[in-house]
């Protein structure tokens, strides 16, 4: 098979009206203001993407595809372990056994947890994990969990932590990344950027967007791995 990708647009407009700019705020102009809140927004969208991204085509309006981009989860299927729920230090070992079991890059992963697994963690394994200084993670909060299989630098994930209104969630859930073998594909020339001053010529206001067009590459999926069904 020709494993392949597709690059997602994602858009995060947002406006001024004529008032809204002349006005008097205690928080600042607005425009500035709406810049720096939506900048956030937008990143978290595209965290969206690396996460949770299914790769689709909508083929419905002929003249304007809509591609979507695969995320981490549509491509990291060999190494799955469900917990079934109370995850045990020895089903910890198992599964990372299987993650180090084809070391493409190095005998490191990094994990992304959400709140619940991380707890589990920490009380499971407390005298094996390591506090990494800050100066050497990128400014996370970051510890390190070693095993003679290889070493997990594991983080709290708040994106993991509500998952859908439905409840099937990602509480449970642990992502285990060969940061070597994952990287952002952008669309040359769409990297983000600020499109200023979009808004219709008859608006009596400002509008501005963030646009970026961007895919995933996921690579050796055997290096990657998920655990799902952590209850305790």
């Amino acid at each position: 098979t020709y494993p392949f990708n597709y690059t997602q647009i994602i858009r995060t407009p947002f406006a001024v009206t004529g008032s809204e700019a002349e006005s008097e705020n205690f928080t600042g102009p607005d425009r500035p203001r709406l810049r720096a809140e939506k900048s956030i927004e937008h990143m978290i969208d595209i965290e969206r993407t690396i996460l949770f991204g299914e790769r689709d085509i909508d083929l419905t309006s002929t003249d304007n595809p809509r591609r979507y981009t695969g995320g981490f989860l549509s491509f990291a299927t060999s190494n799955l372990k469900n917990f079934g729920g109370v995850m045990t230090e020895a089903e910890v070992e198992d599964w990372m056994e299987d993650l180090f079991h084809y070391t493409a890059s190095s005998d490191t992963k990094f994990v992304a947890a959400a709140p619940l697994p991380i707890s589990v963690l920490d009380m499971l394994a407390n005298a094996r994990l390591q506090l990494v200084p800050s100066d050497q993670s990128l400014g996370m909060r970051v510890k390190q969990f070693v095993s003679s299989h290889g070493t997990l630098f594991i983080t709290k994930h708040r994106l993991l932590e509500d998952g859908y209104t439905s409840g099937q969630g990602y509480g449970g859930y642990m992502l285990a990344v060969d940061p070597n073998k994952i990287a952002y594909r952008f669309l040359r020339n769409r990297d983000t950027k600020l499109r200023m001053d979009i808004q219709a010529p008859d608006l009596d206001g400002v509008k501005d967007e963030y646009l970026t067009e961007v895919g995933w590459e996921v690579d050796n999926p055997q290096v990657h791995g998920v655990g799902t069904g952590i209850t305790g």
